[in-house]
């Protein structure tokens, strides 16, 4: 195996990793082995869906709320969140990292986006 091929695997494996301590809960190991600087993007080149990277980031941001890191977490969302503004799912993460932080006016307009989007996604005649 070339030495490019070797290094994508191994990135591979230890994203599988992150994934499973996030799975049993060890939080803070799951975000060691994602580090400070994830973006699913590079998992692209080894066969992951543009769900699965959804998946994989998700676990990444929920991660850092899950640790404490809420500042961390706000600063990414509302990186991602002007790449995907149509995604409720991370105004509802948004909204946690305010809440979090003490932004109650902040929470209450990520919160209201979220149900906008929701309610645009969601309709139920």
């Amino acid at each position: 195996m070339s030495k490019k091929k070797q290094q994508l695997m191994q990135k591979a494996i230890q994203l599988a990793e992150a994934v499973y301590e996030y799975g049993k809960g060890n939080y803070k190991e799951a975000l060691e082995l994602f580090g400070p600087d994830f973006d699913a993007v590079h998992y692209k080149m080894i066969g992951a869906s543009d769900l699965q990277m959804d998946v994989f980031s998700e676990i990444w941001y929920k991660s850092l709320l899950l640790t404490g890191k809420s500042s961390s977490a706000i600063k990414v969302l509302e990186r991602r969140i002007k790449q995907r503004d149509g995604a409720p799912f991370l105004w509802r993460l948004l909204e946690k990292c305010y809440v979090m932080e003490g932004n109650t006016e902040a929470a209450v307009t990520a919160c209201e986006k979220a149900k906008a989007l929701e309610s645009s996604y969601f309709k139920f005649d």
